[in-house]
């Protein structure tokens, strides 16, 4: 285990991809790394650290589309069958 004080921007981007390659998903890296960020600040807070690394969250075309399961595809356009393209047709 690392000293917070020891912690670099390149361990958490390590973290990430380790969490990813754990087959995370991406909105939970996204969360550990907000928590992580917010504890770094408690503590610079706090006065226990001087400063914190650059810690960013994943992009979003990391994160995962949905889709809905056939069953409630009932009155939707066969080509828009991905939600985000559903709610933005036009009626």
């Amino acid at each position: 285990m690392l000293p917070a004080a020891s912690i670099t921007g390149a361990d958490v981007a390590k973290y990430a991809n380790l969490r990813l390659d754990e087959e995370a998903a991406p909105a939970t890296v996204n969360r550990e790394l907000a928590l992580l960020r917010r504890a770094f600040r408690l503590a610079i807070r706090q006065g226990l650290l001087a400063a914190m690394p650059v810690i960013m969250t994943l992009r979003r075309s990391l994160q995962r589309s949905f889709e809905l399961p056939p069953r409630f595809r009932m009155g939707i356009p066969a080509g828009a069958v991905n939600i985000s393209t559903a709610c933005h047709r036009e009626w």
